[in-house]
């Protein structure tokens, strides 16, 4: 019962902090579907141009998802798709100039949420709850392959 007590925990805190981060983001005057594509925007402002696929890595996301919210970015004019040459098969993404002017207020905005959640805890404490929550996503990508 423990063991399931815990895995709801994990899923309402993630829940919750979803909420505030898109309560924060309302309140700069941001529409209210864009937090979930924030990350997309942080993972393209740390390289110049990025293939679909890095971004779904880099946000352990399912392709799909990651083509629906780049696509929404682009639509809102922060990002741009560019074929490659060498292959067509491969996409690049990148901010444009308009994208790269959020980018700083959309960073600035989740730190502040991530500060306010995790701000509470120490290095060490947060090393350790990272590690566990390692081994409970190893161990249910595990079981989730078979």
């Amino acid at each position: 019962m423990r063991q399931k007590q815990t895995l709801s925990l994990i899923s309402r805190a993630h829940l919750q902090y979803q909420q505030h981060l898109h309560n924060l983001l309302q309140e700069a005057g941001f529409q209210p579907s864009f937090s979930s594509l924030c990350d997309v925007i942080l993972v393209l402002s740390m390289k110049n141009k990025v293939t679909m696929s890095m971004v779904a890595e880099a946000l352990d996301r399912d392709r799909s998802t990651v083509t629906f919210s780049v696509q929404k970015l682009e639509q809102l004019g922060y990002v741009r798709k560019e074929r490659s040459v060498m292959d067509s098969r491969v996409v690049y993404v990148y901010l444009t100039q308009q994208g790269m002017e959020l980018q700083p207020i959309v960073q600035a905005i989740t730190s502040q949420a991530l500060q306010q959640v995790f701000g509470h805890l120490s290095t060490q404490e947060m090393d350790d709850l990272r590690r566990k929550l390692q081994g409970i996503n190893k161990a249910l990508h595990r079981l989730t392959r078979k």
